[in-house]
């Protein structure tokens, strides 16, 4: 039998095209290889830069499948959801991508022998594959707490089923805190059955299938819904993140004059003095809700950098309309009175993050970013969640790690609906007040912040739960590997 350095584990990485899961994906994957794992990743050629590593350290190998898409119109050349602005788009891209799983399967097979299938939650098709093949298939979570909510509220107890009204309290039953949302924050495919809600079943069913489940998360951080999930589903878990203090991603290192000049204006800054603001890559906000977060941020008084995703074409407003926001006005206002920065559609977060001027931030919820918030830079966080399972992450934030104040969102929406729901200056401001001010409960949740980043370290250091956990998977995985063998 040939010795482990010279036989490495192999595996398959399955990532979705939507840019959350995509960047989770790349960074498991660069973990991965960086621990001596073969690492083949199968997608698209316009996703393919996503896993590249600066001179291919650690070395992956991609593999590029082409989606059949018009050459024009305007799914022409769209292959990640980021890009795609209707319903229609989004639907049109799934089918394609659906459209790809028997040139996927027959690439897998040709790549065999593998020791493990990394897939996306989104292509349960990939557990009828792994039991054909006999290849072990691992799904991969964000927060196992959101997990444990959504199996409560869809698998077992239905708790939105018991009260009429969508302002209604609904308490999620069974979890190891009380865990409290309105109707109307649920997902809407959970309160309204749709064929988004049988896609979700078929997740389900295969991921109660699968071999295990690795998570980007730390024990520290939530541990007792480990033990929880575990109860709720047999399965085996290994939290080895977060994965934002084991690579360096390379879009990060940036060295153009405009980010110098963010860093100058951030270095003169006071300690904790600046509030990030950031709502992830897919939320346009309208620009009545422009107005609003610019209104109150103003009011806060305090100092902040805003990132603003540009507004698509069509709705782009007139100056003259009566409902017009000029971000470039505002942005020109707030540097001459040297208050704030704003940044249109990307920024290098993780460098902002990082930067000691920086006291808080304001996040729609998504697990990668409260994940870089707490771990990177110790940072509490005012919650803005919109979809996806972003209002039960802030329950997490909120009512369990106690690092967060909520802005005050009631409604759950669709990707493109961000701004249904106006939040008012006023609550923008409080909120802001809450966790930047001098007050004994902006101090304890930044202590508590401080603490958190303090365990996500430990963490991922020798010895630390979550890289004891990523060698315990790798060595069950040899182990299996050599059983096989002999």
């Amino acid at each position: 039998m040939e010795s482990e350095s010279e036989s490495p584990l192999k595996f398959i990485f399955l990532p979705f095209p939507t840019p959350g899961h995509m960047l989770y994906m790349a960074d498991l994957a660069i973990t991965l290889a960086s621990h001596g794992v073969e690492c083949h990743i199968i997608t698209t050629p316009g996703n393919a830069h996503i896993f590249e590593t600066s001179g291919n350290n650690p070395p992956m190998t991609v593999h590029t499948l082409n989606l059949q898409r018009p050459s024009v119109g305007p799914d022409a050349g769209v292959e990640n959801f980021r890009s795609a602005t209707s319903n229609d788009m989004r639907a049109n891209l799934y089918h394609a991508i659906s459209m790809l799983r028997k040139p996927t399967e027959d690439l897998i097979k040709e790549l065999l022998p593998l020791d493990c299938i990394i897939s996306d939650m989104f292509f349960p098709w990939t557990s009828d594959l792994a039991l054909e093949i006999q290849v072990p298939r691992v799904i991969h979570h964000s927060s196992i707490f959101n997990k444990c909510c959504a199996y409560s509220v869809t698998l077992h107890y239905a708790p939105h089923e018991l009260v009429e009204k969508d302002d209604d309290t609904v308490l999620i039953p069974s979890l190891p805190h009380k865990i409290e949302m309105k109707k109307s924050q649920l997902p809407q495919w959970v309160r309204v059955p749709s064929q988004y809600t049988r896609l979700i079943e078929a997740v389900r069913e295969a991921e109660l299938k699968c071999y295990g489940v690795l998570s980007n998360t730390f024990c520290d951080e939530e541990k007792e819904y480990e033990e929880y999930y575990y109860k709720l589903t047999g399965l085996k878990i290994w939290n080895i993140g977060p994965y934002c203090l084991r690579v360096n991603r390379k879009e990060e290192k940036v060295e153009s004059s405009f980010w110098m000049d963010c860093l100058k204006w951030l270095d003169q800054k006071k300690h904790n003095s600046v509030l990030y603001v950031s709502f992830g890559s897919l939320t346009r906000f309208p620009d009545d809700q422009l107005r609003e977060i610019a209104a109150g941020l103003e009011a806060s008084g305090h100092d902040f950098i805003w990132v603003v995703r540009k507004k698509k074409e069509d709705e782009t407003m007139e100056e003259d309309n009566e409902g017009y926001f000029s971000i470039e006005e505002f942005r020109k206002k707030v540097e001459k009175s040297n208050k704030g920065l704003i940044i249109e559609d990307w920024a290098p977060q993780l460098s902002i993050l990082e930067h000691q001027a920086i006291g808080g931030m304001v996040t729609h919820c998504g697990w990668n970013t409260i994940l870089e918030a707490v771990s990177i830079g110790g940072i509490p966080l005012i919650t803005w969640p919109l979809f996806a399972e972003q209002f039960y992450n802030e329950r997490l934030v909120v009512d369990v790690l106690k690092i967060g104040v909520a802005v005050g969102v009631s409604l759950w929406c669709n990707v493109d609906e961000a701004g249904k729901e106006i939040i008012s200056r006023e609550k923008v401001e409080l909120a802001v007040r809450l966790l930047m001010d001098d007050g004994e409960s902006a101090a304890e949740m930044k202590r508590r912040a401080k603490e958190l980043s303090e365990g996500a370290r430990r963490s991922v250091q020798s010895g630390g739960s979550s890289q004891s956990n990523l060698v315990a998977f790798l060595d069950e995985l040899r182990t299996k590997t050599r059983s096989k063998v002999v």
